[in-house]
């Protein structure tokens, strides 16, 4: 009986991890998808198409493959563990057949072996007292192992008959996922066709793209101004004032124990130009630079602080309008191309606190609304998704 606990427990947690399917990462993604189409939906494609249209398109494209893998390897692992489960689901079959034999064959060699015979008379035959005894403690050890047989059974059996229940909803989960994977894929190849119309039409404006290529490039250099002049400013307040150093050690301690949990600067985004140095989607000989991330929100969207701090700066640039600079510590987030402010130089805000309009371009970039938006720690740049929660 004891060899069988051990293999009851391994059927439990085989099926305790079996549970265990992640749907979140899936369900980001479908969002995500959901939050582009919907942009999407409110930008002009009749006009001449913007770069920030493509990467809307192009990131849809991405995060839709995205999708697709994880959904193949979900059906791989579910197929994997229908296969482990049905084995154990099988084994505990046989073993409880095993089981059930045994305890026929104990019942008939019991009933053999006393019910011709008055148990009475078999104790009374003992030679001794103490043979009296070992033959009722026998009997009563015999007793207590049919009853703990019978409910091993009984337990073996309630515990296959759940598992079987689990095993056909997983079942019926993988199909699910298949049916997804086979839709997402349908909907991958129409992205996919989409996109390289987008190209194509695309290619025939290189002469304006490449200038939008170069305005975000000196919108950005101008940006990095704006930085820089406020870390002048804070730098020389910080040498008059000894007192705000010591007040942005603190700030930097509370400000970093939310990486990776931030919320984002603005709500049912996506993003569609990633921080850093990297090829430009269309034109593999350019590269471009971001000192932070682009995120396309619906029409009407503002822009929301990430964290307590001070408006260091806000001001006005040709290309990507009002800009709110924030203070927290030695840390700065920069939120780009506002249509107004809500707030002004020297404002203490709170998280989540509304700090301006994003603006939608309906001249030049397909009535999108997008906000830039920068994290800096002093003049360090840094990258905003390592920041945010996913």
């Amino acid at each position: 009986m004891k060899l069988f606990i051990p293999f009851i427990f391994l059927i439990l947690l085989h099926f305790e991890i079996f549970a265990q399917i992640d749907t979140a990462e899936i369900d980001m993604y479908r969002e995500e998808i959901r939050l582009s189409e919907m942009i999407l939906n409110e930008t002009d494609k009749t006009s001449p198409l913007s770069l920030e249209l493509f990467n809307v398109v192009n990131q849809r494209v991405h995060t839709r493959g995205s999708l697709l893998r994880l959904l193949a390897i979900q059906i791989d692992y579910l197929d994997k563990q229908i296969d482990s489960a049905t084995i154990l689901v099988e084994k505990t079959k046989k073993t409880i057949a095993l089981l059930e034999n045994e305890y026929v064959k104990m019942i008939f060699s019991a009933y053999k072996n006393y019910h011709g015979n008055n148990i009475w008379i078999y104790l009374l035959a003992a030679e001794s007292f103490y043979q009296a005894y070992q033959r009722l403690t026998y009997l009563s050890y015999f007793a207590e192992f049919r009853r703990s047989q019978i409910a091993l059974i009984q337990k073996l059996k309630t515990d296959t008959q759940k598992k079987v229940l689990e095993l056909e909803k997983k079942k019926q989960k993988k199909s699910e996922f298949f049916l997804r994977k086979l839709l997402q894929n349908q909907l991958y190849t129409v992205d996919e066709l989409e996109r390289e119309g987008f190209y194509e039409k695309i290619k025939e404006q290189r002469t304006e793209i490449l200038k939008q290529i170069h305005e975000q490039a000196a919108e950005n250099k101008e940006l990095g101004k704006t930085i820089a002049n406020s870390f002048i400013d804070a730098a020389e307040k910080i040498i008059k004032r000894v007192s705000d150093s010591i007040q942005d050690a603190e700030m930097d301690k509370r400000f970093e124990k939310f990486k990776h949990k931030f919320s984002y600067p603005v709500a049912n985004a996506v993003i569609i130009s990633e921080f850093g140095t990297h090829k430009h989607p269309l034109f593999s000989n350019i590269k471009i630079r971001n000192d932070g991330i682009d995120l396309a929100a619906p029409k009407g969207s503002e822009a929301k602080a990430i964290f307590d701090g001070y408006v260091s700066q806000v001001v006005f640039i040709a290309g990507t309008n009002y800009s709110v600079l924030l203070k927290h510590g030695n840390y700065y987030s920069l939120y780009s191309n506002l249509a107004e402010s809500y707030v002004k130089q020297g404002d203490f805000v709170k998280t989540n606190q509304k700090l301006g309009l994003i603006f939608t371009d309906s001249q030049k970039k397909n009535n999108l609304t997008v906000l830039k938006f920068q994290i800096w720690k002093n003049l360090e740049k840094q990258n905003p998704v390592k920041w945010l929660k996913k």
